[in-house]
């Protein structure tokens, strides 16, 4: 299957490498940190409860987790204070038995187009849309009333 709409013209691929050339921030280029892109996958656990509701360690003393009520969390590489920091603002207040994992966390990067290019479209004023609604209102008059005493 053949997919033009995703193929670069000649001009287009001079005209990205002209803009890559001269690395400055425009509607079209945007200049980031790595780190913008970054995030850590941060693993919380739960700890496992016995039917009385106590926490249930193993024989060396060490917290089981409940792997059911696993959760993972994407944290911003450019969160202030890192995942410690996160944890302790966005996840303790909410979940106080939660356990991070931060030994196994995984680090990711996500480029979203959305997130940096998306540019809504801009709605129009309401005395736009409302001359509009009077307008109809102006050409539907008594057509409701004709359909309705139509025998």
């Amino acid at each position: 299957m053949e997919r033009r709409n995703c193929e670069f013209s000649a001009d287009d691929r001079l005209q990205i490498i002209d803009i890559y050339q001269r690395f400055e921030q425009t509607e079209q280029s945007k200049i980031f940190r790595n780190e913008e892109f970054g995030y850590w996958e941060l693993t919380i656990d739960r700890p496992l409860r016995n039917e009385a509701g106590e926490i249930v360690c193993d024989k060396k003393g060490k917290i089981k987790v409940d792997s059911k009520l696993r959760d993972k969390e994407q944290i911003p590489m450019t969160y202030e204070g890192g995942m410690e920091a996160f944890f302790e603002q966005e996840v303790k207040p909410y979940v106080p038995d939660a356990i991070p994992d931060y030994d196994n966390a995984i680090i990711g990067y996500e480029l979203s187009f959305t997130k940096y290019f998306y540019k809504p479209v801009e709605l129009r004023p309401i005395e736009d849309i409302r001359a509009d609604i009077e307008a109809m209102e102006c050409d539907t008059d008594g057509l409701l009333d004709l359909i309705l005493n139509v025998r």
